[in-house]
């Protein structure tokens, strides 16, 4: 059975949280998970740092980030900082 994982990780403590689905994620799914981790932490965070972003962006030029519709009105109610880790480089 294929299984599908979102992670979430504290920078400081190392604390972490995980959901598993037996399917793909989508933008609800990453909301709703999103909100389960911040119950898990105690709380809301300031800023969130994404690694394979591709639930949650339209596209990424530089520093112009474009969300999806619904992961933007998410962010603007929940009011936190978003960063996107860059594409790693393949070395061939």
């Amino acid at each position: 059975m294929k299984l599908y994982f979102t992670a979430f990780i504290l920078s400081f403590s190392r604390y972490k949280y995980v959901e598993w689905l037996g399917g793909p994620f989508n933008t609800k799914d990453t909301i709703r998970c999103h909100e389960n981790a911040f119950v898990c932490f105690g709380g809301m965070l300031e800023e969130l740092v994404y690694d394979q972003a591709n639930l949650i962006t339209v596209s990424k030029n530089a520093d112009d980030i474009i969300l999806t519709g619904e992961f933007q009105a998410y962010k603007e109610q929940r009011k936190f900082r978003l960063h996107l880790c860059p594409k790693s480089r393949s070395t061939k």
